[in-house]
């Protein structure tokens, strides 16, 4: 899903997409993204229309903005396997850090 920086010497900045990876993986990826940004009152909403809004002059700004949150959606994904952790809708490790600091 997201381009992989291949850099080497002075070839700086150069980022290429994959070539082995699975298509229908990426596309459910990208109709989830797409619905959910569809749906009132969720944080994928929220990051659309400020990824759709900031691609003002640029054509295809939908599409940017739903692969944007596809790519946040993947992030997530990691972390919770990386982790170990079940899905939470409203989790903030800053706080979760400043809770259990101030419990101690």
């Amino acid at each position: 899903m997201a381009p992989v920086s291949r850099d080497s010497g002075s070839n700086t900045g150069n980022r290429q997409r994959p070539t082995q990876y699975s298509r229908p993986l990426q596309r459910a990826f990208f109709l989830s993204s797409q619905s959910a940004c569809l749906t009132a009152g969720t944080w994928e909403r929220e990051m659309y229309l400020r990824k759709y809004q900031g691609y003002t002059h640029d054509r295809g700004r939908h599409k940017k903005a739903v692969i944007a949150v596809a790519r946040q959606r993947v992030s997530i994904l990691w972390a919770m396997l990386r982790d170990g952790r079940l899905y939470e809708r409203e989790y903030n490790p800053r706080e979760k850090a400043a809770d259990e600091a101030q419990a101690a």
